[in-house]
């Protein structure tokens, strides 16, 4: 009897010491799991431990369409026609989202100030990766509906006003001035700095582009590295890829008794001496070939005119490019161009601007002949002269 006491007590002692053992393993598995749900909840999206931020979308946008929206605008209707993410919808919990208004003016933002993506948490109640993914829609959008209108080559009427308009200013012929610009690249990755880096020492992007007399670009290549130069880029460029192809517009004038049927670019001295440009006279032996000079500088600003304006009007290319991606960079440059064209359609002084027709194939315009009464306008015939 008293051994069978004994077996039970140590049997009950060793049952409780397993119990103990239990717990404290249970315990610990508890406390290494708290330590793990903690260490998430720093990078967990809405899980426990995340601030909650109170957005009233609705009353933001009453009062920017009270203050903005008030006549009906035709890019609010063609871009939500396009891309479905700009048309007004709920999210999982029934709450309504952003309007299309909200959106597009984020995204115009954006792009006219130049400004952070944090700003718009504050003042239009858009968080950060909102404001982000906006821009990104926005652009695409944008390229996609608009780029077959606003960077077209010239119609047969775009060319004779081109040239009606050079031939005034004393360059028959002339359809436009050639340059490149670079933009610089903030957050370039490291392993591309090498190629990207400009002689400014800072890695930039280049922009080669084409502008008229006013300040309308004709064409834009971009995303070339700014290790090159403008020779370098032109040999890339699909600018003469119409030469090439055989599909140049036929044009007819004559300077001096003498018949031309090519049309030409404004440059400076780094292109090469082709037919298609036009370049400054280096050695200025005369009063003629100093005035041609003059004048060919003069005009040759229209490019680098356009530049400015382009800058001034669209911030966001002014400062450094804070972007990774190339390609959301070449979407938000390309962008900025067509609102531009948008701009200068809009201000053009003609009365009533034809009609654009995407099949209308450029034709051969109105012949000029081009006497050399006047120096002041005529100064493509003193280089002919002097050449």
């Amino acid at each position: 009897m008293n051994h069978l006491t004994k077996w039970l007590m140590k049997d009950q002692e060793e049952a409780v010491t397993r119990n103990q053992r239990k717990s404290m393993m249970m315990s610990a598995a508890a406390l290494q799991i708290q330590d793990l749900e903690e260490e998430d909840s720093q990078w967990g999206g809405s899980s426990k431990g995340r601030s909650y931020t109170a957005r009233n979308r609705k009353i933001m946008d009453q009062r920017l369409k009270a203050l903005y929206f008030t006549d009906p605008c035709r890019m609010i209707h063609d871009v939500a026609n396009y891309d479905p993410y700009f048309v007004q919808g709920r999210d999982a919990t029934g709450r309504v989202g952003l309007s299309t208004e909200q959106k597009l003016t984020c995204a115009m933002r954006q792009l006219a100030y130049g400004v952070t993506v944090d700003f718009f948490d504050d003042y239009m109640d858009i968080a950060e990766s909102t404001a982000i993914e906006i821009l990104e829609h926005f652009t695409r959008a944008i390229w996609n509906v608009y780029h077959e209108h606003y960077l077209r080559r010239p119609t047969s009427a775009d060319l004779r006003r081109l040239l009606d308009k050079a031939a005034e200013r004393g360059f028959p012929g002339m359809i436009g001035s050639l340059d490149c610009m670079h933009w610089q690249w903030k957050n370039c990755p490291t392993g591309w700095g090498g190629q990207y880096t400009s002689y400014k020492g800072k890695p930039t992007i280049i922009l080669e582009a084409v502008a008229s007399y006013d300040t309308w670009i004709w064409h834009a290549y971009f995303g070339l590295p700014g290790s090159l130069n403008d020779i370098n880029v032109l040999g890339q460029s699909p600018l003469f890829n119409d030469v090439a192809r055989g599909e140049t517009p036929q044009v007819s004038y004559e300077v001096q008794n003498r018949h031309y049927g090519q049309c030409y670019y404004l440059v400076d001295d780094i292109y090469p001496k082709w037919a298609s440009f036009v370049q400054a006279i280096k050695n200025l032996r005369t009063s003629q070939t100093k005035h041609f000079t003059r004048m060919q500088e003069a005009y040759r600003k229209d490019v680098e005119r356009a530049f400015v304006i382009l800058q001034a009007r669209w911030a966001i290319i002014r400062g450094p490019a804070r972007g990774w991606s190339k390609e959301n960079l070449q979407f938000i440059m390309m962008t900025c161009i067509i609102l531009h064209n948008m701009i200068v359609e809009d201000e053009h002084d003609e009365d009533a601007a034809e009609p654009f027709d995407p099949n209308d194939i450029p034709t051969i315009p109105k012949r000029h002949t081009y006497m050399t009464e006047s120096l002041i306008k005529t100064p493509l015939l003193i280089a002919i002269q002097t050449g």
